[in-house]
């Protein structure tokens, strides 16, 4: 997964998410958590079922599809006990979904609202985290001028690959924090240079019940 969910709800009910920065869109966003009253975790419940989402196996509502240009899809999914994911996703929802609209959608948009309020409503705290996941793409990807190479990590740390190649690498420990603060303070979309070569760097830190995609480097030699 290259990109962390809006929102993700732990069985215990901590919510953790994307936290709010003010100024750039920076490469590496923070990590927020926010821990469920009991009441919010029933309300949560009663939406859940509204959607089915224990039930269904991967359903989509495209009923806006052709009616709606650039709309955003939002997708639920649930993880059960023996590790099935469960999904529904609609295109084009918007936090007023009206009586136009299925059940589930209904349901569904409530639910991203909740969500989106609950985290923001009162303080949650920084979720504090030293595994990040890299991704590189050869090419001039990014926007703006290109800056020169500024991690401590190197291209060649995420193996060989070809022009239209993409390589995943994790970081983690001292390497993590010595990328971590760099990373949150570029622009998302500045493109890097090394040598002759060009690189869009996108990153990320992992949730902690993930796994990362690539080789693992924990530290750097002096």
């Amino acid at each position: 997964m290259r990109e962390v969910p809006l929102f993700f709800l732990y069985g215990d009910g901590t919510i953790v998410g994307l936290a709010r920065v003010e100024g750039i869109d920076p490469k590496l966003l923070p990590l927020n958590r926010v821990i469920l009253t009991p009441q919010e975790r029933d309300l949560i419940d009663e939406l859940v079922a509204r959607i089915r989402l224990r039930e269904v196996v991967n359903e989509f509502d495209t009923s806006k599809v052709g009616s709606l240009f650039d709309g955003s899809t939002i997708t639920a999914t649930y993880t059960d006990m023996d590790g099935n994911q469960h999904s529904y996703g609609a295109y084009g929802l918007t936090p007023t979904a009206g009586d136009d609209d299925p059940p589930q959608t209904v349901a569904l948009a409530e639910l991203f609202a909740g969500f989106g309020s609950l985290s923001w409503q009162r303080d949650g705290e920084e979720v504090e985290t030293t595994r990040i996941q890299l991704y590189l793409f050869p090419g001039s990807v990014g926007s703006g001028e290109p800056m020169e190479w500024p991690l401590q990590v190197q291209p060649d740390d995420f193996g060989s690959f070809g022009p239209s190649d993409s390589k995943c690498l994790h970081l983690t420990g001292a390497a993590a924090e010595a990328d971590a603060e760099l990373l949150a303070a570029t622009k998302h979309r500045s493109a890097f240079t090394h040598g002759e070569r060009s690189f869009y760097v996108a990153a990320r830190h992992l949730l902690p019940h993930e796994q990362s995609c690539g080789p693992e480097i924990a530290s750097f030699d002096p």
